[in-house]
């Protein structure tokens, strides 16, 4: 395995909700908008067939998981300069209940960096082996229930795309990502005659009219397989309320997407490679080049953007103007200095654990140690009223101080030059929409309250220093 990697990119699907929408439609009719025959005029089934119960007449779907899996490793076929890994969506729960989550009621794509859920953790697993040059979560979006609530018209767009836009993904993997990979995706969509947008979404709450590109969350798969410094993108066709209305058309769009990522990556193999190591290697400077400052928090502008809606039993096209949260022009808010390291007691094996499973190298103190470090003062926290993926969020905000902290032998140290540095920021820095503090699983409480500490037990160790840390022993 690790001679075929030094000659060929890996690429990596994470299919998490294709082909749910359907079988929800099936188990809640009600649920699901009854797409008219002026709307489907728009959206007809795709010219070409390939040999696959899927499109074959009166069937609608794979009749076998074999066979799905034969169709998408057939696309590996036409190049020797890939290797493909799949992960379908879990059927824990979801098959079931016709749920996009498993039975644990927890959104994989809102676990990567807790770690909650058995299915995040095999995922992660497979990841950590692969170490893919490119991941894709393939997805389908909403078409109808929330956009007939606020807008009164069903979407327009046969496919929406976005790669990683969390600011700490390194600029290298995201002017690839725009400017080739993208750019192939959007010249393979029209040519196969499919509409495309960047990705966006809206709240379930009808009076929120404002619609979100895809957002800058560390958490949210794409923007986690960037910060792990791979070439990333959510792909995402129509589907989800509206059953099998289009069904073949939407599978043929998913086909289109990605098979233009595949031959990207295999026309591109060379350069594709190239630019993830030297990621990697960037993300894991040596300690006396730090590196970039860590973007803790950002704030997406608000702008008016057009959007292409249809109304739902004519089928005629509008442009929607709407209030547009702009991830890619996002703006740093709290911008903190890389350290060198982040140290924590012994107490801490879940966050060790948590963070291992993202491919973190972790270390222990061998020895006492007294080390000048940088603590997080709490002086104020927002704690949420109710449960969001498992845990009640408390969002704080911290003050940074320095003093000398007596560590215990067998504390963790995760040192910043590795390559998923960015990963260790994103969870320790108390004030990161995903960072262990927020999810409550280092808890913390605001000075002067009692209860949990008011200083973090997260240290920064801001200068080099020799340290007799080591791996812990496998068990």
């Amino acid at each position: 395995m690790r001679h075929i990697r030094t000659l060929a990119p890996s690429f990596f699907v994470c299919a998490v909700l294709l082909g749910v929408s359907p079988l929800w439609a099936q188990f809640n009719p009600e649920r699901a908008y009854k797409q008219s025959e002026a709307v489907a005029r728009h959206y007809p089934d795709p010219a070409m067939r390939f040999d696959t119960p899927a499109f074959a007449p009166g069937k609608a779907d794979f009749t076998s998981h074999q066979e799905m899996m034969d169709f998408i490793y057939g696309l590996q076929k036409t190049s020797t300069n890939l290797q493909v890994r799949i992960i379908g969506a879990s059927q824990e729960g979801r098959a079931h209940y016709f749920t996009r989550t498993p039975a644990h009621g927890i959104d994989v794509n809102r676990d990567h960096f807790k770690m909650d859920l058995p299915e995040t953790v095999a995922l992660h697993r497979a990841i950590n082996e692969f170490q893919p040059e490119v991941f894709v979560d393939a997805h389908e979006f909403s078409v109808a229930t929330r956009w007939l609530e606020k807008f009164g018209k069903v979407l327009a767009y046969d496919l929406t795309l976005l790669y990683a836009t969390n600011p700490n993904v390194q600029s290298a993997l995201t002017s690839f990502a725009d400017g080739v990979y993208r750019r192939n995706i959007v010249r393979a969509a029209e040519g196969a005659g499919y509409s495309r947008f960047p990705y966006f979404t809206t709240s379930y709450n009808p009076a929120d009219k404002r619609v979100a590109m895809g957002g800058t969350s560390p958490d949210i798969g794409r923007n986690t397989a960037g910060l792990q410094n791979a070439i990333s993108f959510l792909i995402e066709t129509r589907g989800v309320g509206i059953g099998r209305a289009s069904y073949a058309r939407r599978v043929h769009a998913h086909y289109v997407a990605i098979a233009s990522m595949l031959n990207t990556t295999a026309d591109n193999a060379a350069q594709v490679m190239n630019t993830v190591r030297a990621a990697r290697v960037t993300a894991a400077r040596p300690a006396d080049s730090p590196g970039p400052d860590i973007v803790v928090t950002s704030k997406n502008p608000l702008v008016a953007q057009k959007l292409a809606m249809r109304d739902p039993q004519s089928g005629d096209l509008s442009q929607v103007e709407v209030e547009w949260d702009d991830s890619l022009s996002a703006q740093p808010e709290l911008v903190r200095k890389r350290p060198f390291a982040y140290v924590m007691p012994p107490a801490y094996a879940d966050v060790a654990r948590r963070l291992a499973y993202s491919g973190v190298e972790v270390r222990r103190l061998h020895e006492p140690l007294t080390l000048e470090v940088e603590t997080y003062q709490v002086t104020d926290q927002r704690v949420g009223t109710a449960y969001y993926e498992g845990h009640i969020r408390n969002n704080v905000t911290t003050e940074v101080e320095r003093k000398a902290v007596a560590f215990a032998a067998g504390s963790y140290v995760y040192a910043m030059a590795q390559p998923t540095a960015n990963v260790i920021a994103a969870a320790l820095e108390p004030e990161s929409p995903s960072s262990f503090v927020t999810f409550g699983i280092i808890p913390v409480d605001r000075k002067g309250i009692g209860g949990a500490a008011s200083e973090a037990p997260i240290y920064r160790l801001m200068q080099p220093v020799a340290l007799d840390a080591r791996l812990p022993a496998r068990d």
